[in-house]
C-alpha cells in the first residue's frame, strides 16, 4: 500500500486537480467493475468509491451524482446496474446528513432505475431504495 501511495505522489502534484480531471472516466470504471461477474473486480470497485466517498464526501458528490444519473441512460445494462450498486454504497458510505443533503439528486435516479427495462436493474435498484429508506426512512418515500 505505501509503495502505492508514495508512487501516486511521485506522478501527481496535486491530487484534487487531478481526481477532478479523471473522475468521470474513473467512475465509469468503478461502475462496470461494481456489475462484473469477477469478484476481484468487484471489491476493488467497491473499496475504491468508499474510499472516494469516505475521503472526499462533500467535496466530490456534487461531481459523482450528475455522472451517475447519466449513466443511467446507458445501453450497457451493467452500467446501469453498476450505477444502483454504486448509489447504494455511497448511501451506506455517507452520513445521513449527506443522503439527505442529496436526496432530491438521488430519488430521480432510483425511480427511473426502479423502472428500467432490465430485470437485473430492476433488481439492483431496489437494493438501493432500501439503503436510501433505511437511511431517510419515511422521506424516502415522499
Amino acid at each position: 500500500y505505501q509503495r502505492r501511495v508514495r508512487v501516486w505522489k511521485i506522478v501527481v502534484t496535486n491530487t484534487p486537480k487531478t481526481l477532478k480531471e479523471i473522475l468521470p472516466v474513473l467512475i465509469e470504471l468503478i461502475l462496470s467493475c461494481l456489475a462484473s461477474d469477477v469478484y476481484d473486480k468487484r471489491a476493488v470497485a467497491n473499496r475504491t468509491l468508499e474510499d472516494l466517498v469516505k475521503k472526499l464526501g462533500d467535496r466530490i458528490l456534487p461531481e459523482v451524482i450528475p455522472i451517475l444519473e447519466s449513466s443511467l441512460q446507458s445501453p450497457d445494462v451493467t452500467q446501469r446496474q453498476g450505477v444502483c450498486l454504486g448509489l447504494s454504497k455511497i448511501i451506506s458510505d455517507t452520513s445521513k446528513d449527506q443522503v439527505e443533503d442529496y436526496s432530491d439528486k438521488l430519488l430521480p435516479a432510483i425511480r427511473s432505475a426502479l423502472t428500467d427495462c432490465s430485470p437485473e436493474v430492476r433488481n439492483a435498484a431496489a437494493g438501493t431504495f432500501a439503503k436510501l429508506h433505511d437511511s431517510l426512512g419515511t422521506k424516502a418515500l415522499d
